[in-house]
């Protein structure tokens, strides 16, 4: 599991893509707007 913070946005949400699309488990928080992906990903708002 891979912990991405600031995953909507930025460099966060660069890593979130790449890893998810690489095939790994990755979970992610975000402060305001939750990210879309078309592959699932967690999300947690913080």
């Amino acid at each position: 599991m891979i912990l991405i913070t600031g995953a909507s946005r930025g460099i966060g949400k660069f890593l979130f893509d790449k890893f998810i699309d690489s095939g790994e488990e990755v979970a992610g928080t975000f402060h305001s707007t939750k990210p879309e992906h078309e592959n699932s990903g967690l999300y947690t708002k913080v």
